[in-house]
């Protein structure tokens, strides 16, 4: 790779690290690519270096996770809603051992290396999983919030095995997406499913599920919110689940980035939606024909890209893109 073409490539990722509130890990396996064909004829000079571009840009593969954490109004949410529970008798309320140990599982939050590093005991994973989760749509704000940092723990990963593959948890985001009417709920819980999307299990479990969080994305219109930081977590989601190597071709999945990427003014956001668009494409032919069949060449070209420091990089994102498409 020339040095033009690796300075390039660092543009995107500072962009991408620079842009996006929440913070991000990566791995070195997640950076891998694939070597490029040794059996393919010798192309033209011209030809040579737009397919270096675009090999080098896509697929692209350093996720994006959201780290940060307000704990202590999170707290305050949750035993202001878990002593409304207990007003009303509801048996979803926690008891005062069961606040406990929602605590320690909060305290131990506080510290993100240690946390990350350390087990969780079962109870306090239980009490997350079977009491705060299940809490009514209306209050599932904090609780998923919670939820979205236990994520990126690896023992999230046991939420996801046995019979229900994690169908509970997957059922409670998409509910808040599609029925709370809370834009800070919808936004929460695509930063969770973004977290999700870091391990294994939980990766599999979104896949598996996916159609229903498309549902709960379509049925309240999120595609063209006007809402910013809605806007900012569904660009990171659909990101994220670009990176996926199983996935699925899903004539919808497509639809849903193609419409967001159609009302986006956000230069960061457009950004990761052309990435997204460039990973699915350049990793599947499915997707490949299916962005194609929906016009997306068009819809990239036709979009404005908002005067920023970083105009020219998306630029040449945009450019790649529509080689490959």
């Amino acid at each position: 790779m020339c040095i033009r073409d690796r300075a390039y490539i660092e543009q995107i990722r500072t962009f991408i690290r620079k842009n996006t509130r929440g913070g991000q890990q990566q791995s070195a396996q997640q950076q891998s690519r694939p070597a490029p064909s040794q059996s393919r004829p010798a192309p033209s000079s011209t030809r040579m270096e737009e397919e270096v571009r675009v090999q080098t840009m896509f697929p692209y593969r350093i996720p994006v996770y959201y780290e940060s954490i307000n704990l202590d109004g999170l707290s305050k949410k949750i035993i202001e809603h878990n002593d409304a529970l207990k007003a009303k008798g509801d048996k979803i309320a926690l008891t005062d051992r069961e606040v406990g140990h929602f605590e320690r599982l909060r305290d131990r939050m506080r510290d993100p290396p240690t946390f990350h590093a350390g087990k969780v005991p079962e109870a306090e994973i239980e009490i997350l999983k079977n009491k705060l989760l299940a809490w009514p749509v209306e209050l599932s704000l904090p609780t998923i919030d919670l939820f979205r940092i236990f994520a990126l723990h690896y023992q999230s990963e046991g939420l996801f095995s046995g019979l229900d593959s994690g169908l509970p948890i997957i059922t409670t985001l998409c509910a808040a997406i599609s029925k709370s009417g809370s834009d800070a709920a919808k936004m929460v819980s695509l930063r969770a499913l973004a977290n999700l999307l870091r391990h294994t299990m939980g990766a599999k479990a979104l896949q598996r599920y996916l159609g229903y969080i498309i549902d709960a994305l379509l049925a309240t219109g999120v595609p063209e919110t006007g809402a910013k930081n809605l806007r900012e977590a569904l660009a990171t989601f659909l990101l994220n689940l670009s990176m996926q190597s199983s996935l699925e071709e899903n004539d919808r999945l497509s639809q849903i980035i193609l419409r967001a990427l159609r009302t986006e003014s956000d230069a960061e956001n457009l950004y990761k939606l052309f990435v997204a668009i460039g990973n699915l494409a350049s990793t599947s032919g499915a997707y490949r024909s299916r962005f194609k069949s929906q016009n997306a060449n068009g819809d990239v070209r036709g979009v404005t890209i908002p005067e920023s420091p970083n105009s020219a990089s998306i630029e040449n994102c945009r450019r790649d893109l529509l080689s490959l498409l």
